[in-house]
């Protein structure tokens, strides 16, 4: 299609050429050369093909138009001007295609260049010497910290927006300079500048293009952002460098192995490792190894296998172990050495590169650690003493399990914070000042080291004395870096020592005031002495004296039996080597028995006779009389436990002896018994399994490790019942930390778990008692809102409806917005009941004639596949309500049951008084002590599924079809029982039905009521030209409202503002007869308008209009009629009569 449009071109140019030389211009113009401009314009614009035919058109016409003065060749072709037009169009047409391709390529390569860019990280400049225009890319101002879209004017104006450091700038300026000069074939380097606050690196490369005289005329090139490789360049240059300086530094040798030519270099350094002379060259691997022979076997066998494993193909690219070998001189090394593998495309090895290091002392070292730790771990368990070490730098504590023990802490994590800790020790307040004068005269350098003996708190709520002693590791200054030292039990040794003391002040006391007696008998010479004291003990008269010990053994009064077991204890004593004898023994003292001890010690000669016998006597029966008293109170305790309520056992481990009181048999449900071993307990307990499995767990768990108490609350099955019982076990352990006992006890706790569940459920249950009641409050909100709009369908539909013939098409439809607005009166009526916001009297309900009502016009709906069976007992039994709300209970629950039972089944309705002693909970609100109007309500059908049950009673939940059902019946029941102070339970079971069980508070009793005769009224009052005050915020309301009473003979006056009303109704109270207005509405509300004009001194009647009431209940405040939106003509009329009393 081009191609014919281009030589089309051809005719129409050599036309216009003709038609204007015949134009009145023509004259002015040569023929021929307006035929060479018709083939130049053709073959500029259409090629050198359509110019060829420009040219021959013009040739056969020119002999038409002028007369050619030379003959034309064949009698028809001006040869001459042929050769003239075919040059000139086809020279122009081939230069003119030409150029038109050189465009299109020129165009193709531009956007292949725009599009690499955009595509890549670059950025480019393209500058025109000639102007100095330059274009530089969106990336290139990126990259240089230039805000998008700046226009730059020049090369000059770019170089003065980047910001680079000046030897940066030198540099560039300079290799611009030399390849301008034409000294490079291009310009490329690199440079830093400073965009967006930060330093980055940029690499330029340009080249000039120079016109024939090699003047630059046009300069361009691309920039990349390459701050990563930089520094990456520098990150490796340093790390090389750090590098050379360690391998410098760490003394490693290293080698260098090519595998395919066994080529094998070692530095210097690598033979001084082995043991090589300087200057050794090798021939290979198997040369080097000759100079050296590995420590033992696997040392080699490790060594061949990872040359195997470089040497195979796939093999790992590093190596690194270690190995001993033997020098020369028969001494032992330990060498580490790792190193790279460089493989080929195909994975075979052909250089290894290493480092070999001397770590005998390092392993020399850690061995010596190693014995030093196991020594030290060994000491430190077999040690009665604690072990503390405090890193003053790290500020961490290590305490060991021992060392938190004699602190008086339960166990713990062995290192700890510093922050905190030691104030945290139950050290004496007394020592607290001392030891902090110990710590800080040792960190001060003024003592050798930290000692000192202190007090700390232990868990039976005693002090006891702990020796500390420890010293510091300081750093080359001086400075204190950590302290490490131990802790030991010394309580006994100061107890001692402070018993010793007391001892001998009370020896000193004693031997003055004769309250302990002592005898010295001098066996060689049988000298026998007697202090006074010692007789006054005896019985005797305290200046008695006894010369020998035969006078002793004939007058002693001590209890025959102990006598007779000390003479013999003395004996053996003396016969054998030891020193010393105490021993407990009765005297008969005036007819009393009294309780001495008695302390005697032996002397001997070097022979190991008994040379001297020597003792005192005290008497201890007081203290006799308080350990008597003490195994009866261990006698009554064993008696108390037998009678406690929590049961007990016993578990011998290693003789697997089990022993169990008779209140834990009674409690696991087992007559009383004996259980031989802890299997036998096994395989009878009946502990649930799941609790039994998860108590042996944690009690192996336990055994395993080095706790020693266990508590857990665990079901027991007790003849078909539940029990809950806690369990308290204690675990004694021996020396090696094994356990020996197994101790606890067992209490029934099922009445605390009931408790705990019927919190839980009752917490649920106001959970969801609130969570209703907002969703009431919300509901209540909208029904307001709606029954505005309902109002003015409903009333202008009505005055609609006066006017239009009855049967028409326009009544049809307008009875058919009737109805679809009563629907919606229904529907807000149940929102209004399910938020409690309907407006209805309090007063006695007689219920049992309302579940009446509600049956009878239920029974005509029963499916017939559906029984009805009803017991109604409650008789005259009332409830303070809104008998309406009553119906709607009962009529909600009886039609809920029905549609349970689509096609078959039984409903039961039961009415009856029940009185309730003691208060519960139900599945909604609670039973108080008192009595009730009971209603049941249950049903055969489909029942309902667990999972939902507590969702019931939510607002618009259902489970019913769409269309069937609004969500709205339960809640509605929901509110208005909970608003009467009633409670309802439910149960249910899936397939066989539920039952609704209502509880209401009764109020005595209440008549039944009469049957109500309705009259239609045809004629409503008339008005008689009464002024009334009509105050809605809804104008259509208000304009309702007045068109209406003004049919009926009023004279309405209507405000949308309380406000308003009020300002009317003070300028002239005696104008209006009756006031109309809505309760809410906004800045003054109905009750506030009522206020007003009451306080005014104001009797007018008043009609209060309002589809929500909120807690409202009978007649607001100053109102005298009471009107639920939406209402109809008939309610305004009436009410308003009523109020007038018309």
């Amino acid at each position: 299609m081009q191609a014919a449009m281009r030589y089309a071109l051809a005719p129409g140019c050599v036309l216009l050429a003709a038609l204007a030389y015949h134009s009145p211009v023509g004259p002015m113009f040569s023929l021929a050369g307006l035929f060479v401009i018709a083939a130049l314009v053709t073959g500029w614009f259409g090629g050198a093909g359509p110019g060829f035919l420009a040219a021959v058109l013009a040739t056969l016409l020119v002999p038409r138009l002028i007369t050619v003065s030379y003959p034309l060749l064949g009698g028809f072709l001006d040869l001459p001007r042929f050769i003239t037009f075919s040059i000139v169009g086809v020279a122009v047409g081939w230069w003119g295609f030409r150029r038109r391709q050189v465009e299109a390529e020129l165009r193709e390569y531009r956007e292949r260049c725009e599009l690499a860019l955009g595509a890549g990280d670059a950025g480019f400049w393209d500058w025109t010497v000639e102007g100095d225009r330059l274009y530089v890319s969106p990336r290139l101002l990126e990259l240089f910290g230039i805000a998008p879209g700046t226009t730059i004017n020049g090369r000059g104006d770019l170089f003065r927006r980047v910001s680079m450091p000046n030897e940066d700038r030198a540099v560039m300026n300079r290799m611009v300079a030399e390849h301008f000069a034409g000294k490079t074939e291009r310009v490329e380097l690199a440079y830093r500048v400073l965009a967006q606050g930060e330093v980055r690196w940029i690499h330029s490369m340009g080249r000039a293009t120079r016109d024939s005289t090699g003047r630059v005329v046009r300069w361009n090139g691309a920039v990349r952002d390459v701050s990563e490789s930089k520094r990456a360049e520098t990150a490796l240059r340093e790390s090389e460098e750090r590098y050379a300086l360690a391998m410098e530094a760490a003394g490693e040798g290293y080698v260098d192995a090519d595998i395919e030519t066994d080529t094998f270099v070692t530095s210097e350094r690598l033979n001084e490792i082995f043991g090589i002379p300087r200057g050794t060259r090798f021939t290979g691997r198997r040369d080097f190894l000759r100079y050296f022979r590995f420590y033992a076997d696997e040392d080699a066998a490790n060594y061949a296998d990872m040359i195997r494993a470089v040497e195979t193909p796939g093999g790992p690219d590093r190596y690194a172990f270690e190995f001993r070998i033997v020098l020369p001189s028969e001494e032992m090394r330990w060498l580490s050495t790792r190193g790279k593998v460089v493989r080929d495309a195909t994975g075979r090895a052909h250089r290894r590169v290493g480092v070999v290091a001397d770590i005998t002392a390092r392993k020399v070292a850690e061995e010596a650690l190693r014995e030093s730790q196991e020594r030290f771990a060994r000491a430190v368990a077999g040690s009665a003493d604690g072990v503390w070490d405090i890193d003053l730098v790290g500020r961490s504590v290590y305490f060991s399990p021992r060392t938190r023990e004699l602190c008086g802490v339960p166990p713990g994590p062995e290192v700890v914070p510093l922050d905190g800790w030691f104030e945290s020790l139950p050290l004496h307040p007394e020592d607290l000042p001392r030891r902090f004068a110990a710590v800080q005269a040792h960190l001060s350098g003024k003592a050798p080291a930290y000692d000192g003996e202190f007090r700390f708190l232990q868990p039976d709520g005693v002090y006891r004395w702990r020796h500390l002693h420890g010293v510091c590791v300081r750093d080359a200054s001086g400075k204190p870096l950590r302290m490490a030292g131990s802790m030991s039990d010394v309580d006994a040794r100061r107890r001692a020592e402070e018993a010793l003391r007391e001892s001998e002040e009370r020896y000193e006391l004693a031997m003055a005031a004769s309250e302990s007696g002592y005898w010295d008998w001098h066996i060689p010479t049988n000298r026998y002495f007697v202090s006074p004291r010692s007789f006054e003990l005896g019985g005797y008269a305290r200046d008695t004296t006894w010369s020998n010990r035969d006078e002793y053994r004939a007058n002693i009064n001590m209890h025959p039996e102990d006598l007779v077991r000390w003479e013999a204890a003395r004996q053996e004593l003396f016969d054998g080597t030891g020193e010393r004898l105490s021993m407990e023994v009765r005297y008969m003292v005036r007819g009393e028995t009294r309780w001495h001890l008695l302390h005697a010690i032996c002397m001997r000669d070097d022979t190991g006779k008994v040379v001297r016998w020597s003792g005192s006597t005290t008497d201890i029966t007081e203290r006799k009389l308080a350990e008597e008293g003490l195994r009866e109170s261990e006698q009554r305790y064993e008696l108390a436990m037998a009678a406690s309520e929590s049961g007990y056992w016993d578990w011998h481990v290693p003789t697997d002896r089990y022993l169990a009181s008779r209140r834990a048999f009674e409690m696991g449900g087992f007559d009383f018994d004996e259980w031989s071993s802890r299997e036998h307990f096994r395989t009878r307990t009946n502990m649930h399994p799941e609790d039994f499995a998860k108590w042996e767990a944690a009690r192996n768990e336990l055994f395993a490790g080095t706790g020693d108490r266990l508590a857990m609350e665990v079901r027991y099955l007790v003849r078909g019942e539940t029990r809950w019982h806690s369990l308290q076990a204690i675990c004694v352990r021996d020396d090696t930390g094994k356990v020996m006992r197994w101790t606890g006890s067992t209490t029934d706790i099922t009445a605390r778990k009931a408790a705990e569940q019927g919190l839980r459920a009752m917490e649920e249950k106001l959970r969801q008692s609130q969570r209703l009641e907002a969703m009431g409050t919300l509901a209540g909100g909208i029904a307001h809102d709606f029954n505005n709009i309902l109002g003015a369908i409903l009333g202008y539909g009505e005055m609609a409806q006066r006017g239009v013939p009855k049967g028409s098409r326009l009544a049809r439809d307008l009875d058919s917005i009737m109805v679809a607005g009563e629907r919606g009166r229904s529907l807000v009526e149940r929102v209004l009941a399910f938020s409690r916001s309907a407006v209805g009297e309090v007063v006695p309900v007689h219920v049992e004639s309302v579940v009446r009502e509600v049956l009878d016009q239920v029974s005509s709906k029963v499916p017939a596949g559906v029984a009805v069976h009803s017991m109604l007992h409650a008789g005259s039994a009332a409830v303070l309500g809104d008998a309406t709300q009553v119906h709607q209970v009962v009529s909600n629950l009886v039609t809920n049951a029905v549609q349970a039972m689509p096609s078959h089944g039984t409903l039961r309705v039961e009415l009856a008084i029940e009185r309730i002693e003691v208060p519960s909970t139900a599945t909604i609100g609670a039973r108080g002590a008192g009595e009730y109007v009971v209603l049941r309500v249950s049903d055969t059908g489909s029942g309902i599924a667990p999972d939902i049950v507590d969702r019931i009673f939510d607002p618009f939940f259902t489970t019913k079809e769409v269309g069937t059902g609004t969500g709205l019946g339960l809640s509605l029941v929901h509110g208005i029982v909970t608003e009467l102070g009633g409670a309802i339970d439910v149960q249910s079971a899936v397939g066989a039905g539920s039952t609704f069980v209502v509880y209401l508070p009764r109020s005595g009793d209440a008549a039944e009521p009469a049957e109500e005769r309705v009259e239609e009224e045809s004629v409503f009052p008339r008005g008689e030209g009464r002024c009334i005050l009509i105050v809605d915020d809804e104008e259509p309301l208000v304009l309702l409202a007045a068109r209406a009473l003004e049919d009926l003979g009023y004279e309405p006056i209507g405000f949308t503002s309380g406000a308003a009303a009020l300002a009317a109704f003070r300028a002239d109270p005696g104008r209006f007869d009756a006031l109309i207005t809505d309760e809410r509405m906004p800045e003054m509300s109905g009750s506030d308008l009522i206020r007003e004009v009451r306080g005014m001194g104001s009797s007018m009647p008043v009609v209060l209009m309002s589809g929500y009431l909120g807690s409202h209940a009978g007649l607001p405040e100053g109102a005298d009629e009471v009107l639920q939106k939406p209402l109809s003509v008939r309610d305004l009329a009436t009410s308003l009569a009523r109020a007038l009393r018309l």
